[in-house]
């Protein structure tokens, strides 16, 4: 059975508290048993609701598991997806505050930038590809919410992927 939308809103509200106080929480898994993928990107659009009312802007999107190694690893048939706002940004010349996150890792990314929007149904390969720029290397700083940075897959969703920080700068194209 789906997760009610008090549920929804409570672990939303957990999440996004543990996120802006700095501490970690009990993956939520382990509170919903039954936490489906469904369930999971429900609550992360329900955190992405909460920043985006308390002002913060969308930035972009970000991608996870998207190796077929990864996925197969993982048992998941499509890449996981989470979402980046403005808040999460730091001047790439800045050092990152870690005392302001629970467990920080790097990870080394790619990024995509797009001309112009995506949306679906009917976001073909061809439509995605049209719509790319340019293509940059990336470094991004996730940090679990949770307790042991111990998690599994709807878990991760939910907490929008371990989102935390990126560098900001000025995007152009090579050369440009």
């Amino acid at each position: 059975m789906p997760l009610t939308t008090e549920k929804i809103a409570a672990y939303a509200q957990r999440l996004d508290s543990a996120a802006l106080e700095c501490h970690a929480v009990t993956q939520l898994s382990a509170l919903e048993p039954g936490l489906t993928l469904a369930d999971a990107y429900d609550v992360q659009w329900a955190l992405r609701k909460r920043r985006l009312a308390a002002g913060a802007r969308l930035t972009g999107l970000k991608m996870g598991l998207t190796s077929r190694a990864k996925m197969k690893q993982m048992g998941v048939e499509t890449p996981i997806y989470g979402f980046l706002l403005d808040e999460y940004s730091v001047p790439s010349d800045f050092e990152v505050a870690t005392s302001r996150l629970i467990h920080p890792r790097i990870e080394p990314e790619i990024a995509f930038v797009t001309r112009s929007s995506l949306q679906g149904p009917g976001c073909t390969i061809a439509s995605a590809l049209a719509a790319v720029d340019f293509v940059i290397p990336a470094i991004e700083v996730i940090d679990s919410r949770y307790a042991d940075f111990k998690f599994d897959l709807p878990s991760v969703v939910a907490d929008n992927a371990s989102s935390a920080r990126y560098p900001r700068r000025r995007l152009r194209a090579p050369g440009g």
